[in-house]
This record gives C-alpha cells, structure tokens and sequence, in this order.
C-alpha cells in the first residue's frame, strides 16, 4: 500500500487505479487533478488531508472509491471540486468529515453515492455547494450528519437522492439552504431528522419530494421554513412528524402540496405557522393529523385549501387557530 505525502507547494496529477493509496498531505490545485478508479481507492486517516482548491479537482468513478475517517478530512474550496460518478463512492466515517466552502462544490451523479456514518461528517458553507442528480445518492445515517449554514447549499434534482436514518441528521442554519427539484427527492426515517433554523431554508418544488416516514422527522424553528411549490410535494406518514415551532414557518404555493397520513403528523406551536395559499393544497387523512397550539397558527388563502377526510383530523387548541 502506497502512502503519498506531498508538500502545499506541490501541484498533484496522477491516477489511482487498483493499487490502494493513503494520503497523509496532498493538496490539489491549478487544473491538478486526482482520477481515482478500477476499484482503486484512496484512504486519508490520522490527521491526513486532502486539500482540492484553484480548479483542482478529485474524479471518483468506475467503482473507485475514497475513505475519510479517524480525523482525515478533505477540504474543497476556491473553485476546487469533487466529482463522483458513474459508480464512484466515498464514504465519511469515525470523525472524518469533508468542508465544503468558498465556491468548492462536490457533484454526484451517475449511480454513485457519498455515505455519512459514525460521526462523519459534511460541512458545507461560505457559498459552497453539494449537487446531487441523476440517479446519485447521498446516505447519512448511524450517527453521520451535514451541516449546511452560511449561504452553503445542496441542490437535489434529476433523480437524485439523500436518504436520513439511524439518528443522523441535516442541520441547515445561518442562511443555509437546500433545494428539492426536477424529481429529487429526500427521505427521513428511522430517527434521522432535519433540522432548519435560523433564517435557513429548505425550497421543494417541480416536482421534488420529501418524505417524512419510520419515526423521522424535520424541525423547523428560529425563522427557519420550508417552502413548497410548483408540484413540489412533502409526504408525512407511518409515524413520521414535522414540528414547526418557535417563528419556524411553512408556506406551500402554486400547486404545492403536503400529505399527511397513516399516524404522521405536524404540530404548529409558538408562534410558527403554515401558510396555503395560490392553490397550495394540504390533505389530511387516514389517521393523519394537525395539532395548531401555544399561538401557532395556519392561515388559509388565495385559492389555497386544506382537505380532511377519512379519519384525518386537525386538532387545535391552547391560544392556537385557523
């Protein structure tokens, strides 16, 4: 097994293929590239790095693969970028974590896929950005999670896919954002959740989902919200939840739609609220239900409606109202 150790004054080209590689320094820029494929991979461990920034860039692809854990990390910034495709992978685990920041972007695409575990970690923030389409994936779960804040963001679009479980989480906060489109779409089970606050948000729409099942869930608060639009679409079911407290707020347009049913739930409290308007559309039913309490409120209007039927419910109460 090779170990490769390279100087920041060093400009790194070279490929990957077969042979395994660990990376204790290597910084990666000025159209320098790192091509890892042909189940070649790349393990950055113990304080290793790989820093890709100035049109740098890492490919991942042909069942290549990257490993980040035990404090390794991986910094992408300054027009650096990652690209994982065509059955490429990298998988963040054991306090490994990968920054994204200052223009950095990471794609996946192409049947690959980053997975989060074990107190992995993703950070993505100062205009850094995560794209994830067609038919790319990224899994967060088993204690992994990412945090997106500072007007970082993560677009998904084109058949791609994130997946949260297994007590791992999203936190979007500080002016962070996350975008459904195009039939992405994200799933919360299994105790993974979502948490948006602080002026942070999270837009679906043309067709992009979000579904809220297993005992997951997503907390909005502290003037974070969620909009969905243009056919974006949330589903709550099987014991899933969306809590929206603390001036958190939801507001569904233009043929934007929530679904809420099978003992899933929202509960709208201090001074959060749900807005339905320009033929937005919620629809409670079979064992779905809406608890509005502690000044919480939903506002209806503007061709916007809300549908119960078939022992759904909504239950509001404690200075709540509609």
């Amino acid at each position: 097994m090779a170990t490769l150790h390279f100087t920041k004054q060093h400009t790194l080209k070279m490929k990957v293929d077969v042979q395994p590689l660990v990376v204790v320094q290597a910084n990666v820029q000025g159209w320098g590239y790192i091509e890892v494929q042909g189940w070649g991979y790349i393990e950055v461990q113990g304080w290793g790095y790989i820093e890709v920034q100035g049109w740098g860039y890492i490919e991942v692809q042909d069942w290549g693969y990257i490993e980040v854990q035990g404090w390794g990390y991986i910094e992408v910034h300054g027009w650096g970028y990652i690209e994982v495709q065509d059955w490429g992978y990298i998988e963040v685990q054991g306090w490994g974590y990968i920054e994204v920041q200052g223009w950095g972007y990471i794609e996946v695409q192409d049947w690959s896929y980053i997975e989060v575990q074990g107190w992995g970690y993703i950070e993505v923030q100062g205009w850094g950005y995560i794209q994830v389409q067609g038919w790319g994936y990224i899994e967060v779960q088993g204690w992994g999670y990412i945090e997106v804040q500072d007007w970082g963001y993560i677009e998904v679009q084109g058949w791609g896919y994130i997946e949260v479980q297994g007590w791992s989480y999203i936190e979007v906060q500080g002016w962070g954002y996350i975008e459904v489109q195009d039939w992405g779409y994200i799933e919360v089970q299994g105790w993974g959740y979502i948490e948006v606050q602080d002026w942070s948000y999270i837009e679906v729409q043309g067709w992009g989902y979000i579904e809220v099942q297993g005992w997951g869930y997503i907390e909005v608060q502290n003037w974070g919200y969620i909009e969905v639009q243009g056919w974006g679409y949330i589903e709550v079911q099987g014991w899933g939840y969306i809590e929206v407290q603390d001036w958190g707020y939801i507001e569904v347009q233009d043929w934007g739609y929530i679904e809420v049913q099978d003992w899933g739930y929202i509960e709208v409290q201090d001074w959060s609220y749900i807005e339905v308007q320009g033929w937005g559309y919620i629809e409670v039913q079979g064992w779905g239900y809406i608890e509005v309490q502690d000044w919480g409120y939903i506002e209806v209007q503007g061709w916007g409606y809300i549908e119960v039927h078939g022992w759904g419910y909504i239950e509001v109460q404690d200075w709540g109202y509609i």
